[in-house]
């Protein structure tokens, strides 16, 4: 009966020292690749037409009234799409290369990518949130004087 438990012990060790496989996550992670280039692509595209636009409005002239905030706020928009495009199209690239190489430091390196949109959307939402709370309380306020 020891002997068998000693034997049970040796296997499960063995398969500890192995490492996971990440085979079964290939599939997933191809598409997840392509859908992440894809949407990476589209965002480069759109951050191209929004600085067209930006471009337009400066050499139209036409900033009188709310133009100048507007655009401001257009800008910083401009930049938080650039950097989501960015980190979304080096997830996709990084993760394409560990598919075609096997280098785990390729798949560390997409991922990071993957958590910084993550993270990026995360503070949008939280700047999102206060600012949309902000506006309750003082048109809430102001409504009840």
């Amino acid at each position: 009966m020891e002997q068998d438990f000693n034997k049970t012990q040796e296997i499960n060790m063995g398969e500890v020292d192995k490492g996971p496989n990440l085979n079964t996550l290939k599939g997933p992670l191809e598409k997840l690749a392509y859908w992440g280039r894809f949407f990476g692509v589209l965002a480069y595209i759109g951050f191209g037409i929004g600085c067209f636009f930006i471009l337009y409005s400066l050499l139209e002239g036409d900033l009188t009234g709310d133009g100048p905030a507007a655009l401001f706020g257009m800008a910083i928009g401009l930049v938080l799409y650039y950097f989501s495009a960015k980190y979304l199209y080096d997830f996709s690239k990084e993760t394409s290369v560990y598919l075609k190489g096997d280098n785990l430091k390729n798949l560390e390196s997409g991922l990071s990518n993957l958590a910084s949109v993550f993270k990026l959307y995360g503070v949008i939402m939280i700047l999102y949130l206060v600012i949309l709370g902000l506006t309750l309380l003082f048109v809430g306020s102001s409504t009840l004087l």
